[in-house]
């Protein structure tokens, strides 16, 4: 791997990205459970960046991406923020 500093992205990475959510959202338009495709996704990820990265640095990607989730960098302001959320029964 080129680039192992999770503090300086590489500059295809959005690029990754765009191609990455196209074909999560084609998989979920053929009906691809949305847990199962990230699961896979996450699995797979961690997975190459075992073989690519040190621990230290795999630890270091994980905990990046733990503060995004944190501080809600990953909520798109028109998304819910309760999507993909197990639906609540009414409290009467």
């Amino acid at each position: 791997m080129s680039n192992p500093d999770p503090n300086n992205p590489p500059p295809d990475l959005d690029k990754a990205g765009r191609a990455l959510e196209t074909y999560v959202e084609d998989m979920i338009k053929d009906g691809v459970n949305p847990q199962s495709i990230a699961s896979a996704l996450l699995g797979a990820t961690l997975h190459f960046l075992s073989a690519s990265l040190g621990d230290e640095q795999v630890i270091r990607v994980l905990n990046n991406a733990i503060n995004g989730v944190r501080s809600g960098q990953l909520r798109q302001p028109t998304r819910p923020s309760d999507a993909g959320a197990t639906p609540q029964k009414p409290q009467h």
